[in-house]
């Protein structure tokens, strides 16, 4: 989602305050991209390698971004990019701008790439060009900023996504085999919380970035059992949250272990191309597992 510059202006005056909750073992780093002879901005996904020394991510203007996660002792310490392309339509010609809003990417186990768009909100296979998916069944409701931000593939690379905007009390969650759309969940929806990136884990287990907006942003992770036979809204499980100010509208997640078994969330934090706010790629280590609720 883009962000009115007035809303900017009020985010500026919103101290950072990120804070791990109480009795979690977790630690967060961030590494932000410094080389100016490539223009970034507006990151809103981004998939990682198992060992989390490489990644791809999006930007909402239709570049895909290919580089390197340098660490030091495991943790961030720098964003190389070294490729930047812009998407091509299914006729090959460059996007226009204004209709990009490229928000969700999902790697599938043999390396296809999927790309979600917000407005207006489609889904599309990224090959030599780029192939438009049947929409899902609640396609036609859809507001142009209220998309589909969110996107998955499990290991079958069967798609997952669901959209920031729902006309029910929860959100539906929507799966793409054999050539179509089917829902398969309920996710129950509390507060001014919103989907807006998600990942499937090495566990099998779906991961769902939220954020929510009021005089600044806040961000968790619920994790989610999807084998599980569900008729009611599903509530998942909280496994990370943090408050945040100016520098972290996280907006897309890749989950994964590291080579000590402790669960790695990356993510990225969209600048929406304003200079109040950064580009920042934050990675939270759960060094033990989160509590059930």
């Amino acid at each position: 989602m883009r962000f009115r510059p007035a809303i900017a202006l009020i985010l500026c005056l919103v101290p950072s305050c990120d804070a791990p909750p109480a009795g979690w073992r977790l630690s967060e780093v961030a590494a932000e991209q410094r080389d100016n002879r490539i223009p970034l901005g507006g990151l809103s996904a981004i998939e990682v390698s198992a060992d989390g020394s490489t990644f791809v991510a999006l930007t909402d203007r239709g570049q895909v971004v290919e580089g390197r996660l340098e660490r030091n002792a495991g943790e961030l310490a720098a964003l190389r990019v070294a490729r930047l392309r812009q998407l091509d339509d299914d006729g090959g010609t460059l996007i226009h701008e204004f209709k990009i809003d490229s928000e969700g990417l999902a790697i599938g186990p043999h390396g296809t790439r999927h790309i979600s768009f917000e407005g207006p909100a489609r889904v599309y296979r990224d090959g030599a060009t780029l192939d438009r998916l049947p929409d899902p069944p609640d396609h036609a409701a859809l507001e142009d900023n209220t998309g589909y931000e969110a996107l998955a593939v499990d290991a079958q690379g069967r798609l997952l996504t669901l959209a920031e905007q729902s006309r029910d009390t929860d959100f539906p969650l929507f799966r793409y085999e054999n050539g179509a759309w089917s829902r398969i969940a309920r996710i129950q929806r509390e507060g001014r919380y919103r989907p807006v990136g998600a990942d499937v884990g090495p566990d099998g287990q779906f991961y769902l970035l939220e954020r929510s907006f009021f005089f600044g942003f806040r961000n968790r992770v619920r994790r989610f059992d999807l084998t599980a036979p569900a008729d009611a809204p599903r509530p998942g499980t909280i496994i990370w949250h943090g408050d945040s100010g100016l520098n972290r509208n996280l907006e897309g997640l890749a989950v994964w272990h590291d080579g000590a078994g402790a669960l790695r969330l990356t993510m990225v934090a969209d600048d929406n191309f304003m200079a109040l706010l950064r580009n920042v790629v934050t990675e939270v280590t759960l060094a033990s597992p989160a509590p059930e609720e």
